[in-house]
């Protein structure tokens, strides 16, 4: 059975860890440290790691490389769910900007971590269409794009956008403004699977993140 280790004790996190345990399907082990979360975690006591919900993503980050010492770049990703949809936003936690080659690096880290589960269409964002970026109503709109020059367009549900604060920014408007439910931020190309919760992250959001988490390792074993 998947065992779900929380790097943070809190009353919320102890909440997701009473009603995961209750349902039967994973096992969960809550830490006091991220440090010896992290080293349950290589040690395979652990199969997947939530954690960041007490403290930044700065601080939690730095312990995580410290130990885990990961010999390339990292990124994050974002889910939103509502209704029957779902989208991809990345990257949301990690890179404060991105140059062109690590736009590539990520693009071939969400189609190989994230495309084997899911069917995703990769757009990278930008303030203008053209064979580079896309805008968001472009993105989303085949019909939009070809007015605005592009033949061979389709709706696009993963995004990889120009830096950390507009994705930031975006995935957190879209969860509150338009009432999506938000997973992540998940880490892409560290080697293991953990997330990165925002501090503001609900019970809700937390529960969500553990299931999404234990069940993608699941499908990876």
């Amino acid at each position: 059975m998947i065992t779900i280790g929380f790097a943070d004790n809190n009353k919320e996190i102890e909440s997701v860890r009473e009603r995961i345990n209750g349902e039967g399907i994973f096992q969960t082990k809550i830490y006091n440290s991220v440090e010896s979360a992290i080293v349950d975690l290589l040690s395979g006591q652990i199969n997947c790691l939530i954690g960041g919900h007490d403290m930044s993503t700065g601080d939690y980050l730095k312990t995580i490389f410290k130990i885990i010492k990961p010999k390339n770049r990292v990124y994050s990703y974002s889910v939103l769910k509502k209704n029957g949809k779902i989208y991809f936003f990345a990257d949301t936690g990690v890179n404060p900007t991105l140059s062109s080659d690590q736009k590539v690096e990520l693009e071939n880290l969400l189609k190989n971590e994230v495309g084997k589960f899911f069917d995703i269409n990769i757009a990278k964002l930008g303030f203008k269409t053209d064979n580079e970026t896309l805008q968001v109503d472009a993105a989303l709109f085949p019909e939009i794009a070809k007015k605005k020059g592009l033949k061979d367009s389709k709706t696009h549900n993963a995004f990889i956008f120009p830096d950390l604060h507009s994705a930031n920014i975006g995935y957190k408007m879209i969860q509150h403004l338009g009432g999506y439910d938000h997973i992540g931020p998940i880490l892409l190309g560290i080697g293991y699977p953990i997330s990165d919760l925002s501090r503001g992250a609900s019970q809700k959001e937390i529960y969500d993140t553990a299931i999404y988490l234990g069940n993608l390792t699941l499908k990876n074993r």
